[in-house]
């Protein structure tokens, strides 16, 4: 069934009133803003207060002690020689140091191949073999074996509180993304600036996909791997659509990696974040607020088929979960 005629921008507005009308915001599609209230909510400024120590550790343990101590062992090797010890500190460092590179580096040539487990075993396997590698360095009675001891049990530990602790998202699921309903209205712009309604996707099955952006290497990697399921998803007559609290240059970065011709969306006041209840405090590397990592698939009508909001910062939906509720294979549990 064909959409109908779009309004002008001016002529639509949508508003959704949340449920606690005094804290929460109401979303105007017609300014494309949403009104809200002075921040003094006790039940999220914790959530917030956490999301930006998750962000300082990650960046200390991530950027600064896998780094420092990987340094160490080069040091340690280059003057003293190989010894167990100092290797159990490069093998307890590698756990993180190995993600990275599969999120950072791999993901944009091989997305298929990253694939995270929730619990992540194997780097917390290899963190722990680290540390009783140093264990028999104490035994051999090596040289500075306490100490390489110390510097391996800071990356198992850095490791254990990223699985968990930093990875889970602990959050309820959006009471306002239902099987069923109706996607509401909203005004978005593309990377040319151009304001896009979201009726410009009525009409054809639609693969909606709200991200946190670049500053999540995890959210970009999954961007790339939703690439790699593109043509099957097109097979199915559906658009695929990313949204992210990014800016347009920003976004921009992220589309450069991106070869299949998907629709890149920004929503930089986060509007639609707030009427679609996926607002994640300071979930863009603690710096502001960004979108939860939520999927979402829609039918020609606009109607709501599918949702799936991640739980773990490097676990998403698998795209192959798209295909078949576009093939009618997947029914909802």
């Amino acid at each position: 069934m064909p959409a109908e005629p779009l309004n002008k921008p001016s002529d639509i507005a949508a508003k959704v009133p949340c449920p606690d009308a005094a804290n929460e915001p109401i979303f105007d599609a017609r300014t494309h803003t949403a009104k809200v209230m002075p921040f003094d909510s006790e039940r999220d400024f914790p959530q917030r207060h956490t999301e930006r120590l998750k962000a300082y550790y990650v960046r200390i343990y991530a950027c600064a002690v896998v780094p420092l101590t990987l340094f160490a062992w080069l040091l340690h090797a280059y003057y003293f020689g190989w010894s167990f010890a100092w290797g159990g500190v490069a093998l307890a460092g590698a756990g993180m140091a190995g993600t990275l590179f599969a999120v950072c580096v791999l993901a944009s040539y091989a997305p298929s191949l990253v694939r995270l487990k929730p619990s992540m075993p194997f780097a917390l396997a290899v963190s722990a073999a680290g540390v009783a590698l140093s264990v028999a360095g104490i035994v051999r009675d090596e040289s500075q074996a306490w100490l390489a001891l110390a510097l391996a049990l800071i990356n198992c530990a850095g490791m254990l509180l990223f699985v968990f602790w930093y990875a889970p998202l602990r959050r309820k699921i959006s009471t306002r993304l239902q099987i069923g309903d109706t996607m509401p209205d909203m005004l978005l712009r593309d990377l040319r600036g151009n304001v896009v309604d979201t009726r410009h996707f009525y009409g054809r099955p639609t693969v909606w996909v709200f991200d946190r952006g670049i500053a999540s290497p995890f959210c970009a990697a999954y961007v790339q791997l939703v690439a790699c399921y593109y043509r099957r998803m097109r097979k199915s007559g559906a658009h695929v659509v990313v949204v992210s609290g990014d800016s347009i240059a920003q976004m921009r970065r992220l589309r450069r990696h991106i070869t299949a011709t998907i629709d890149f969306l920004v929503d930089p006041d986060l509007a639609a974040a707030r009427a679609l209840d996926i607002l994640h405090p300071y979930g863009a590397a603690g710096k502001r607020d960004a979108f939860y990592p939520t999927l979402v698939i829609s039918d020609e009508f606009g109607r709501i088929r599918h949702v799936e909001q991640a739980e773990l910062r490097h676990t998403r939906p698998g795209p192959q979960i798209a295909v078949d509720v576009l093939r009618g294979k997947h029914r909802p549990a």
